[in-house]
């Protein structure tokens, strides 16, 4: 052939590499190498015969269609981690990495591409042996990606060049077409002779190839059957798969829902996706024991998007002792069956399924606008209950409460404990010498301004104390000495001013010494940090004093306790911080410390009251039977000449009937207008949301009781908003 061309872009953090790869090529028969400035460029060259492509990770940008047309017809070398992008970009593309590891014996294996193997004997990627723990791996750390195992279903049109030398099934390096993804990522320098002289080989043989069109590549799966399937799981620690696959194809829309009953594991997850970019991606996980139900409404849209792929559903048993006994409910119906499901709404919360039940019992009534020929009319709220879960799919009243409920975005207590040290260990790992304020502001990089200032201040006060570790319980005093925190704990029912001198108390009990450089972070803190991530809080993001205080009520440790014995719970903190509940409304609270104006936070208080004394959840319809007493909600309402007292006793014997006894939680619905609320006044450039806001963004709901009642009484959102700032 003709001397080949190649074009090498390099934007990874490896300084050089480019170069490095240039040095590789001209290592073996005379090659011109050119090296592109910037991707746009390196994407638009057509006269290389191989262009060559180690990139950095990637998640917002996408290529044009017709940067997508080009490279469908392009020789490409795409090098670990950023070739994940190009998987993403390309339809098409089949072969990705979704494994990794450190030094990593490797072998190669007869290809298409390559013949014969050659070496026969394996290949260690690196030049020296790397064993760096996974705790101090940075972007720059030489590491082996590698394909998942189910990508062995795409072979022979999958060409498999390098693979793991104790299990082949894993490709290290491997082709589909004419694009190569190598999984390899170090700089080229770091490289064993072995895998230079490898991948040498594959950029000439690539260059000498014809250019092979992407195609996708059509693979049969048994598909899963509507009905019940029992199995057993073995523990994820027993070596054997702890994993059931179920795979299902789509013709039409379909409500389609997924129950699993197990025994044994206290570790369970079900998953549901479909297609390459996982669309309706749903993930259920419990550590009680209880049933998991997945129910989703699949569309034209998502099945023509997931195309000749499939959609999968998977069992897996996290538990490490003990094996699982599941069974398992497929029901997906679609338009045409006799029996349907009904489509349940991404965001639908328990007010949804109410309103359906309620439009049922309606229909016994009369009422014939709210009946449904396919189901028989119930008399009593517990019928209406059992034909709504039906309807939806579900076995019971119970589970489609579970599924609907609002929860924290948080994984279960065994995966949250194992996040927490490991990111204390990567922020020790990546600050070796000093993992002091400005390097965990660094390395979490989402703390607001006013909690960097509290803690910077705070780990002073740590080093004039002599205290080499800033531990939860300094934490703990520097988020007494932040308004905001101090609110939430007053909220919560806490005495402030007794926990400050326990605390107070306890760090001065520590011993002290003498010592140069920075207070450093413990893992007691790092703990606060991470779980304080999963806390969502109203008007506030990243890591405020609101989810900083929650995730140190719910780490281990002396201050955890402290807070404890004050009856504060993790549970008060999150209705406070996540909706405005209060257990204990806080008189004449500072200045700068609530989100919610006095009249607000009392009408959310005195929903929360009236729902823990006979409800099972906190609903939008307790919150605005509560805001009907609030004076500002009252007069606007009056100035529309609205009937508040008639409102009042629909909504009053709604309440007292609609949700079965229980322990008042706030529902999705609750925590979506508390959070319209905020953030209508935050648009307004008010700093508080006030009791109008919330009836504003009452006003906006759809498909729920509270949307019905507001319509019957002709409460519209537009007609709020004009007397909102009155």
């Amino acid at each position: 052939m003709d001397m080949p061309i190649f074009t090498v872009f390099s934007d990874a953090d490896s300084p050089g590499w480019a170069d490095g790869f240039a040095d590789v090529l001209h290592e073996g028969a005379p090659t011109e190498v050119g090296i592109a400035e910037d991707l746009d460029t390196a994407l638009g060259d057509d006269v290389a015969d191989v262009l060559v492509l180690n990139l950095r990770r990637r998640t917002e940008e996408k290529l044009s269609p017709r940067q997508v047309a080009a490279l469908k017809k392009r020789r490409i070398i795409a090098m670990a981690p950023g070739s994940e992008w190009l998987y993403r970009q390309l339809d098409e593309l089949e072969i990705h990495f979704g494994n990794v590891t450190g030094d990593f014996s490797t072998v190669a294996v007869d290809s298409d591409l390559l013949g014969k193997r050659v070496p026969k004997e394996p290949i260690r990627p690196f030049r020296n042996a790397r064993n760096t723990p996974v705790a101090e791996w940075t972007s720059r750390t030489p590491k082996v990606h590698f394909g998942a195992g189910d990508i062995a279903v795409y072979r022979p049109r999958v060409d498999y060049i390098l693979a793991a030398e104790d299990d082949e099934r894993y490709a290290v390096v491997m082709r589909q077409a004419s694009i190569v993804l190598a999984g390899v990522q170090a700089h080229p320098d770091e490289w064993s002779a072995e895998y230079r002289t490898l991948i040498r080989r594959v950029a000439f043989a690539l260059a000498d190839r014809p250019v092979e069109a992407l195609a996708p590549i059509v693979i049969d799966r048994p598909i899963a059957a509507p009905g019940s399937t029992r199995f057993e799981l073995p523990p994820i620690s027993s070596g054997e798969s702890a994993t059931r696959a179920l795979f299902f194809r789509f013709e039409s829309p379909t409500a389609f829902t997924a129950t699993l009953e197990h025994s044994g594991s206290q570790a369970m997850m079900l998953l549901f996706s479909g297609g390459k970019n996982r669309l309706h991606w749903t993930r259920k996980d419990t550590e009680s024991g209880q049933p998991l139900t997945i129910a989703v409404n699949i569309g034209a849209a998502a099945i023509q998007a997931v195309g000749h792929r499939h959609w999968h559903l998977l069992v897996d048993n996290f538990d490490g002792d003990n094996a699982a006994v599941a069974k398992l409910t497929i029901r997906y119906d679609t338009e045409s069956a006799q029996t349907r499901i009904l489509p349940l709404p991404g965001n639908a919360g328990l007010e949804h399924v109410n309103r359906h039940a309620k439009r049922l019992l309606d229909a016994s009534a009369g009422d014939v606008s709210a009946a449904r020929d396919d189901i028989a009319a119930p008399t009593t709220w517990e019928q209406a209950r059992a034909a709504t879960a039906d309807a939806y799919g579900f076995a019971s009243w119970d589970l489609l409460c579970a599924h609907v409920a609002w929860e924290l975005p948080a994984p279960p207590p065994s995966a949250m404990a194992f996040g927490a040290n490991d990111f204390y260990e990567r922020g020790v790992a990546r600050h070796r010498d000093s993992f002091s304020i400005d390097q965990l502001t660094a390395f979490t990089g989402d703390f607001s301004d006013d909690v960097v200032d509290a803690l910077k201040a705070a780990f002073a006060q740590a080093k004039t104390r002599g205290h080499r570790s800033f531990t939860g319980e300094h934490l703990l005093s520097a988020l007494l000495g932040h308004a905001v925190a101090v609110h939430a704990l007053r909220s919560c029912g806490c005495d402030v001013e007794s926990l400050t001198r326990e605390v107070d108390a306890l760090l001065a009990a520590l011993p002290a010494t003498t010592f140069d450089g920075d207070v450093q972070a413990s893992k007691a803190l790092c703990e606060a940090v991470y779980r304080a991530d999963a806390i969502p809080v109203l008007g506030g993001e990243g890591t405020n004093a609101g989810n900083l205080l929650a995730g140190l009520v719910d780490a281990a440790g002396e201050a955890a306790k402290l807070i404890a014995a004050q009856g504060v719970t993790l549970g008060g903190v999150v209705n406070y911080v996540s909706h405005g509940i209060a257990a204990t409304p806080v008189q004449n609270p500072g200045p700068g410390a609530p989100v919610l104006a006095s009249d607000l936070a009392t009408s959310a208080h005195d929903a929360y009251r009236l729902a823990r004394r006979q409800q099972a959840y906190l609903t939008v319809e307790h919150l605005l039977l509560a805001l009907l007493d609030a004076p500002r909600v009252a007069d606007a309402l009056r100035s529309m000449d609205k009937d508040i007292r008639a409102l009042q006793g629909e909504l009053a014997t709604f309440v007292e009937t609609a949700t079965p006894a229980g322990a008042g939680e706030p529902t999705r619905a609750f925590n979506r207008v508390m959070q319209m609320a905020v953030a209508k006044a935050r648009s307004s450039k008010r700093r508080q949301a006030n009791a109008v806001d919330a009836l504003w963004a009452l006003a906006g709901e759809v498909d729920v009781p509270v949307a019905d009642f507001l319509a019957r009484y002709g409460i519209a959102r537009t007609d709020v908003a004009g007397r909102m700032d009155r």
